[in-house]
């Protein structure tokens, strides 16, 4: 390059050249015909960081890519042989190690006779190019992945309300193939969801960004199924800001709102030891952060133990040893293995002193909080300092050889040895340490020089002559081929004898200086072949100042051939002003080239020149002397690359745009898991600042419990490119954790290779938490079927048995036969009517009412596993939708008749026609001992079931006052507290019937129980009778028992009922009667209520009216009646203080009246208070009950109502509580437990807390039979009943 300096011309002044070819922003090149490069330019130099020698030749083959080179040789080979353009992409190392992506051109230059003399070539950079148009496309691809595997529907529609793109999931929803979408409109596919759609898309067109709108309506993919959506509807608009269309993501949400129907998860460390250590200790987080430091730590620096903590030490770091000490931090973690660097550390008199670190991996243990690293940090500053100044004695020594431009040589004829230092080999291309002789340096020579060399070295060492050798050649460098010159001098030494022992020299590398004469000739071939092949537009301007000294025009001066490609303008602009060749180019131009000539310095710059209609990108420098006012332009044409960059701007605007339109959150990763995006979706849900979480920062928002199986599936999905799909909880800006559904996708170029993921995460919470109680609920439901004395069978619509319960097992005797279909009910379940025929599939009662019968009813001989035969009463139903009505399953219920069939159909019949009257005494013991344990058997099983009630009905209550549910689950649970109160209402009639109900006289409005128990009796009733009700607008209160009353109506009802076989009608009513109505049935003279039930049935005669009433006398038949209905109404008529009157003749119906008498005070009413009870608890509640949901269910209720709750499941584990020290405010206990009861548990602590309130809860109805001593609440309960009765405990 020296020689450049000495190149002249008087058209092209060397100034020229250095500028022109050191301001090229290409490298540039020139190679001889055979293709061996000559001449690089400083571009070149710089940007390789390699020295001429090293270049020259093949020289700069070592900067070319390994996987390039095959390739790149053979296309320049291609060229020369055919001595055509050469044009070839690349990759070159730049001097910092880095490759980037270039495109190399060159051309032949020919001389008078056509043939090549020499190549002149540029190579450039075009990285940022092929990353913009890679960026591009990637971006496409993402874009395009996003539509193809987001799980949500996503479309665009125009201002037409038309369908301009939808990817396959939104086709799903609607039912209709995506092709067909395109260019209709909502209107036209979506009917039913036209006006909804339209009024969003105004409201987005007026500049509205909607967020989790819902439609719904029909589509095709469900017709007459009413589905919903959540929907983000954004709005898209043009580079001007114009909204030009609807971004729309949809994701169906009928299934998660039919679900909200159903029911809507230290460290420690040894500190005594670290202290007792006199090195410098640490504890570190996997990121290199201090947890602990020791004292002696502390000491060396002189800071207090709180600053170094974290990142706190770093300030000690020297500034020049950080990078590598965190390069060597971060390699250690990633390779797993111990942690070993020296580096410097600021100590407390603020001296640097070299430090020797090393750090082990503390693998976390289960529970901590994670992985540690334990170093300690040695002082080894003075053996360093020692080390440091042996080095640099040495390295002197080898400088003044090595790094000389003279070389010393030494051959020693003697001993046959040749030292070459270090510098010499280079110039003879010899690189290894390998010993030299002087062979090696014979073959060196180049073989046009080597006879001369050759005998002028021997002429030095020829006693006679004692030349002095000085010879100028040229060597081939012995392993690197490369040819370079070198000028030696030497002389030889000789013995007494004048034998020559050894030859001692110095040599010069002058390839240079040679070179560069070289380069003198050929200079001005090589500055117009530059000139004239450079891809950029040169030209060479002259400005022009106004009066003001104000720079106003340029004109061009001298231009290359490139000047017109770039530029758009034709060759003949020489000498023409700016103004002429491009009117209405702005001034500013020119003012920009006037402060180059002001300042002396360069400018680079990228503007629009508006006339010409292309984006420039220009540099500018001053040219020659300042007086000359010449400035040198280099530019080039970057319209498209600036097109291209707002296209990228445009298409990031839109992804970002979309992914910002999805409800999910949306993550992307570079390829080898770097998290590098997340949607706004993403930040809302987290609460996270921007930015916070990309690179590993995502996982700390995992729950610990979820962390280890999360990274191992991620990492699993990097390794294998096998799609990412995991359930997991994530913590929510509200600082909870939430359950989410994450998806990811590797996204793959033309090649295969993964260039990125696409992922999302989707709140799935309040499915899991609904799927979660779903599947409670349906376990009680299990327990409750498996419970009941009944079998009971499950189909579907199309008669495939779906489930049963264990007792059908048990009747049936053998296993159950899944049959697929009714046809098989014959085979699977044979069964034989009375007269001995079998039960076809279609008669079985299941198939019945999968047919539409309602409640069809038959009884049949079933035959059981060992063929024996047994009855059973079928009775089904069918399961409807509660919407469409259509029949969606069924249900049979069998009820095990055998006993009372084979009892009617043998010898027993004919004996009970002959027993005596004495034997009807016995009869009526029996039927009063059934009735007896019926009693004793119902008040357990109300037991049972109040025990089964008391959680439901105080979880439903619970979730009711809390009011943190939304409509549709309101409602569910509203239903599910009234079914609730029903059951309990039940439970009450059924202790009723069985005696073990207290009489219980209030003011009872009989309006209200003849319309509630009218519908009872009509399903009772039959299709065959009509019920009708009679009742005045206003009636006074009667004075009964409830639960005694509305059984009484439903003997009378019965007995009505089976008194018209072959139907008719059922009459029921009430009315009020006047002082003195009643006498004539004994009454006194005051007001009376009358409840009466008529039938127009058979009748009575007078003899069978008069014994109605009489205990045990019924006219229904053996096992058909127990005789007590009429008696037992007729006790509860006498024990009121009312009468029973009965009117009836043989064929003409029944009419029996419930005289009554009225109450003193208005009837309550029956609809629960929904008030919530105040809170106002206080004090420690000892709550004792052996069932877990009843105990669960009650401690929940106290803890809302401000109680602090301490729970024992028997009294001996109550009593064992206070001996350990509890001392309780309030007692509340169930009644019967195992071992002591709840009376016996009260008395006992009453007598070591005397006064404790005390709480009787029990499951029996009759608690006037329990203590008298305590308070007493009957299960089930509400919260606001349980606030009530312990107000009045605690009073």
């Amino acid at each position: 390059m020296d020689a450049l300096n000495n190149a002249g011309s008087d058209q092209f002044p060397p100034s020229l050249w250095r500028d022109l070819a050191d301001q090229l922003p290409q490298l540039a090149w020139i190679s001889d015909r055979d293709g061996r490069a000559l001449w690089f330019n400083k571009r070149a130099l710089d940007y390789l960081g390699l020295k001429p020698e090293e270049m020259i030749g093949n020289g700069w083959f070592k900067a070319l890519h390994p996987d390039a080179r095959a390739g790149t040789v053979e296309t320049w080979r291609q060229a020369l042989e055919h001595g055509i353009p050469y044009e070839c992409h690349y990759a070159l190392r730049r001097h910092d190690g880095v490759y980037r992506d270039f495109l190399a051109r060159a051309e032949p230059h020919r001389g008078a006779g056509g043939e090549i003399d020499y190549w002149f070539g540029t190579t450039t950079d075009v990285t940022d190019q092929r990353a913009e148009q890679e960026t591009a496309r990637r971006a496409a691809e993402e874009i395009e992945a996003i539509y193809a595997t987001a799980p949500v529907g996503l479309t665009v529609l125009d201002k037409e309300m038309r369908f301009v793109r939808i990817n396959e999931r939104m086709a799903e929803l609607n039912g209709i193939p995506a092709a067909d979408h395109l260019g209709k409109s909502v209107r036209e596919l979506l009917p039913a969801l036209a006006d909804q759609a339209e009024s969003a898309l105004q409201r987005v067109f007026a500049g509205e960004d909607i967020i989790g709108l819902e439609l719904s309506g029909e589509t095709p993919a469900a017709p007459g199924a009413v589905r919903t959506w959540r929907e983000n509807w954004l709005p898209m608009r043009a580079a001007n800001g114009e909204i030009t269309a609807v971004a729309i993501s949809a994701e169906e949400v009928t299934a998660s709102k039919a679900a909200e129907r159903a029911l809507a998860r230290s460290e420690a460390q040894f500190r005594t030891l670290a202290e007792a250590i006199p090195g410098m200790l640490f504890v570190t987080d996997s990121d290199g952060g201090n947890r602990y430091v020791n004292e002696t730590f502390a000491t060396f620096s002189g800071l207090p133990k709180e600053q170094l903590l974290g990142k706190g030490w770093l300030q000690l770091l020297h500034p020049d040893d950080r990078d590598r000490t965190l390069a060597a931090w971060a390699d250690a973690n990633a390779q797993d293995r111990p942690y070993e660097v020296e580096y410097r550390l600021r100590n407390h008199a603020g001296d640097y002193r070299w430090i020797a670190a090393r750090a082990l991996r503390i693998p976390a243990s289960d529970g901590e909080g994670g992985e540690q690293w334990v170093g300690t940090c040695i002082d080894i500053h003075d053996s360093k300092v020692a080390e440091q100044e042996l080095r640099e004695s040495e390295a002197r020594v080898r400088i003044a050889s090595d790094h000389s431009d003279v070389s010393f040589w030494d051959v020693d004829l003697v001993h046959h040895t040749v030292v070459w230092p270090k510098r010499l080999r280079a110039m003879l291309g010899i690189f290894s340490d390998r010993p030299v002789s002087l062979q090696d340096f014979y073959d060196t020579i180049h073989p046009d020089d080597s006879e001369r060399v050759i005998t002028a070295f021997a002429a030095t060492m020829d006693p006679d002559r004692r030349a002095v050798y000085d010879v100028d050649y040229r060597a081939i460098g012995k392993e690197d081929g490369i040819v370079r010159w070198v000028t030696a001098k030497g002389r030889g030494l000789f013995d007494a004898e004048g034998r020559c022992v050894q030859v001692l020299g110095t040599a010069v590398d002058i390839t240079q200086r040679k070179q560069a004469e070289e380069d003198v000739r050929r200079s001005e071939e090589r500055y117009r072949a530059l000139f004239n092949s450079m891809e950029q537009g040169f030209c060479i301007i002259n400005l022009s100042f106004d009066e003001d000294g104000q720079p106003c025009d340029h004109r061009f001066v001298e231009i290359n051939p490139a000047f017109s490609r770039q530029s758009g303008l034709p060759q003949d602009v020489l000498n023409k002003s700016i103004h002429d060749v491009v009117p209405g180019l702005d001034n500013s131009w020119t003012e920009r080239y006037g402060e180059v000539l002001r300042t002396g310095h360069s400018k680079r710059f990228v503007d629009y020149a508006e006339p010409l209609g292309r984006w420039f990108e220009v540099y500018a420098f001053p040219l020659g002397r300042a007086a000359e006012n010449n400035v040198a332009l280099l530019f080039s044409d970057v319209t498209e690359r600036m097109e291209r960059e707002e296209a990228l701007r445009r298409s990031e605007n839109e992804l970002r745009l979309r992914l910002n339109a999805i409800p999910q959150m949306v993550w992307s990763t570079l390829p080898d898991g770097y998290h590098d995006f997340y949607n706004d979706r993403w930040y809302e849900f987290t609460g996270t600042p921007l930015g916070s979480t990309d690179g590993e920062g995502w996982n700390g928002m995992f729950h610990p419990e979820d962390q280890a199986q999360a990274w191992a599936r991620w990492n699993e999905s990097l390794a294998t490119g096998q799609p990412y799909e995991i359930e997991y909880r994530l913590r929510h800006h509200t600082g909870s954790y939430r359950w989410v559904l994450g998806r990811a996708l590797p996204i793959r170029n033309e090649a295969g290779e993964i260039v990125r993921w696409m992922g999302t995460c989707t709140d799935i919470d309040d499915r899991i938490a609904a799927d979660r109680a779903l599947r409670d609920s349906e376990a009680r439901l299990r327990a409750i079927l498996e419970a009941v004395p009944v079998g009971l069978m499950f189909a579907d619509s199309s008669g495939r048995l779906t489930g049963w319960n264990h007792q059908i097992a048990e009747f049936l005797g053998h296993d159950l036969v899944e049959s697929s279909r009714v046809e098989d009910y014959r085979d699977d379940y044979v069964a034989f009517h009375g007269d001995g025929r079998q039960v076809e599939s279609d008669e079985y009662p299941l198939a019945r009412a999968l047919a539409g019968e309602a409640r069809p009813e038959l009884e049949v001989r079933v035959r059981r596993g060992d063929g024996s035969l047994r009855w059973l009463r079928y009775v089904a139903a069918a399961i409807r939708d509660e919407q469409s009505g259509e029949i969606t399953g069924g249900v049979v219920a069998s009820i095990d008749v055998d006993r009372e069939r084979r009892l009617t159909e043998g010898l027993e019949r004919e004996v009970e026609k002959v027993i005596a009257e004495r034997e009807v005494a016995q009869e009526a013991l029996r039927q009063s001992q059934k009735l007896e344990a019926m009693g004793q058997l119902t008040g357990g099983v109300a037991h049972d079931f109040n025990n089964l009630l008391t959680p439901i009905i105080g979880s439903l209550d619970l979730l009711q006052r809390k009011q943190i549910l939304d409509e549709r689950t309101g409602r569910l649970v509203e239903g599910a507290l009234a079914s609730a109160e029903k059951a309990r209402v039940l439970v009450q009639r059924l202790l009723a019937f069985a005696r073990r109900q207290p009489l219980k006289p209030q003011a009872i409005d009989l309006r209200r129980v003849v319309s509630e128990m009218s519908e009872l009796v009509d399903s009772t009733s039959g299709p065959r009778i009509r019920v009708v009700t009679d009742l005045p607008d206003s009636l006074p209160a009667a004075l009964a028992d409830g639960n005694q009353l509305e059984m009484a109506l439903l003997n009378l009802s019965v007995n009505a009922r089976d008194a018209m076989p072959e139907g008719g009608t059922l009459s029921i009513g009430a009315r009020s009667e006047e002082a003195g109505a009643g006498t004539k049935l004994g009454l006194p003279a005051q007001p009376h209520v009358v409840l009466s039930v008529s039938d127009t049935g058979t009748g009575m005669d007078e003899e069978t009216r008069r014994r109605a009433i009489e205990p045990f006398f019924s006219t229904k038949g053996l096992g058909k009646g127990t005789g007590l209905g009429l008696s037992m109404v007729h006790g509860l008529a006498a024990q009121l203080g009312g009468a029973l009157d009965i009117r009836s003749a043989h064929g003409m119906g029944t009419t029996i009246e419930l005289w009554l008498p009225l109450a003193a005070e208005a009837a309550a009413s029956n609809v629960a208070s929904g008030s919530e009870p105040d809170a106002h608890g206080a004090g420690t509640v000892m709550l004792v009950d052996d069932e877990e949901l009843v105990r669960a269910s009650t401690a929940g209720m106290l803890a809302d109502l401000g109680y602090r709750v301490v729970e024992a499941d028997c009294g001996e584990a109550a009593l064992s509580l206070v001996a350990d020290g509890l001392v309780p405010s309030l007692l509340i206990t169930d009644q019967l437990m195992p071992g002591l009861s709840g009376t016996d548990l009260a008395v006992r602590l009453r007598e070591r807390f005397a006064g404790l309130p005390v709480l009787v809860v029990s499951g029996y109805a009759d608690l006037e039979s329990l203590s008298p001593a305590f308070p007493h609440l009957s299960k089930p309960f509400r919260q606001a009943e349980l606030a009530a009765a312990l107000e009045k405990v605690t009073v």
